[in-house]
């Protein structure tokens, strides 16, 4: 018997939260426009599309997807696009972009930009000609927010949740919330209302059609819970529709708004997905672990263990369960496995592997593997199961 290790090992970084603008190949901007809104205001959008490394030029195309009732998607592809190539290091600025561009005096949607290398993107939308009073006199100027390009990579699909915090309805403030499905197919999700305390006030559940753009104005005062310190709670409960999120806080006075950004990664629900890793040992991995979970609990576990023979290490595969085993509601499990190990074809070794695992709600998970020799044949007496930590990150739907 030699030193295994198995070929599936994957070196996979636990899931960590990736916060700021994200470069992509398939990059939304998830609220733009050019029109009148609420309270006099009138909106303007600019959009930067940035090539910022790499030898090659890109080829970039921009759709705009307008946006529509709640009951109804766009098709695919939308009837205004545009094409260009974008230069190593070059910044490109589209300024007014939807009148500019693609030529509308009062439309709303969303761009989704599509490019054959990786691009950053970023946009502000703002109301435009105001007069702000100054030390100086009066002033023509400018009130509006900074949207980030989101990678279609970042919506959350079935069982995925993700939130709003600071959403507000009253006489100072109101909260717009919109949605925009990235994937050509319908899904249904669920909108909570939840109050500071993590009570949930209201909830109402909404048919996403394929690349539908949605904009809710008030939607709490839709939802039935007005007032301050709101959480808007978002769900994909069912289809295979993948969606984005976005929220404006506007001051009511002034028409200033505040982007409210959606959390990302989507928050994986414990009920579903593949998880990879490895195994940890005195800072560097010696094996990999994969399961999934299903509706039912942990599947599928494999894993590579680690025997001691004399200080000879011996690096050994155990799984994968067949039967589902279940997750607490604290997302703890437990399983078993007794695996015979063979030299050619004698058996050498009998290892018991007891498996811990806790499953977090940010898509980690992690525990410990000790392995206890019960059969040792001859010549293979001096090996010792070891103790390993191992750690995993959701790597898949």
């Amino acid at each position: 018997m030699g030193k295994r290790i198995v070929g599936f090992f994957l070196a996979v970084a636990a899931a960590a939260v990736a916060w700021g603008v994200s470069p992509g190949t398939d990059v939304w901007i998830p609220s733009v426009g050019h029109g009148p809104g609420q309270y006099g205001s009138q909106w303007r959008t600019d959009v930067w599309i940035s090539l910022p490394s790499g030898s090659a030029a890109a080829t970039v195309d921009i759709f705009f997807l307008p946006r529509k009732l709640e009951s109804e998607g766009n098709t695919w592809p939308p009837l205004d696009s545009y094409r260009f190539t974008l230069n190593p290091g070059e910044t490109r600025e589209f300024v007014d972009i939807i009148q500019d561009r693609f030529g509308k005096d009062s439309a709303f949607g969303a761009l989704r930009i599509v490019a054959d290398r990786e691009v950053l993107v970023t946009s502000r939308i703002y109301s435009a000609g105001l007069t702000i009073v100054t030390n100086e006199g009066n002033k023509t100027g400018s009130t509006g927010q900074f949207f980030a390009g989101l990678p279609s990579t970042a919506a959350i699909g079935a069982n995925q949740t993700t939130d709003l915090p600071g959403a507000e309805e009253s006489s100072n403030f109101r909260t717009n919330v919109g949605w925009v499905e990235v994937t050509g197919n319908e899904c249904s999700l669920r909108v909570e209302v939840v109050d500071g305390n993590g009570t949930v006030l209201n909830s109402r559940t909404y048919t996403v059609k394929p690349y539908a753009v949605v904009q809710k104005g008030s939607i709490l005062n839709e939802l039935g819970g007005s007032g301050s310190n709101r959480r808007l709670r978002f769900t994909v409960v069912s289809g295979s529709g993948r969606v984005l999120v976005f929220g404006s806080r506007l001051d009511n006075g002034s028409n200033d708004p505040s982007t409210i950004e959606m959390r990302t990664p989507a928050l994986v629900d414990r009920s579903q997905g593949l998880f990879a890793g490895a195994f940890l040992e005195t800072g560097t991995t010696t094996g990999g672990v994969r399961f999934s979970l299903v509706s039912q609990g942990v599947s599928g576990f494999y894993a590579n263990g680690l025997v001691d023979c004399g200080g000879v290490p011996f690096t050994l595969d155990f799984g994968p369960n067949t039967t589902a085993v279940e997750v607490d509601s604290n997302g703890a499990f437990s399983l078993a496995f007794t695996q015979d190990y063979n030299d050619n074809s004698t058996k050498v070794l009998t290892v018991v592997w007891s498996v811990t695992g806790q499953v977090a709600s940010n898509g980690t998970a992690s525990g410990l593997v000790q392995g206890n020799v019960t059969f040792a044949a001859p010549g293979w007496t001096n090996c010792t199961g070891l103790t390993q930590a191992w750690r995993a990150g959701w790597v898949s739907p």
